[in-house]
């Protein structure tokens, strides 16, 4: 996060770059636990990897 002055008192401007799952590790899906199904106990995905998102505010 990064904040910064304007030239009108009380006003600034502000930055945000947020990193969720930095080292990108792979997350898995629960795994199929019931046992009369042919996929018992196979992984069914994997969740996102790697986000970032910015964001910028006025603060006035």
């Amino acid at each position: 996060m990064r904040n910064f002055r304007m030239q009108w008192e009380g006003h600034r401007l502000q930055f945000r770059w947020e990193i969720f799952n930095v080292p990108n590790m792979v997350n898995f899906q629960a795994v199929e636990n019931d046992v009369d199904v042919s996929t018992a106990g196979a992984i069914s995905g994997v969740y996102p990897g790697r986000q970032m998102q910015f964001a910028l505010k006025y603060i006035f």
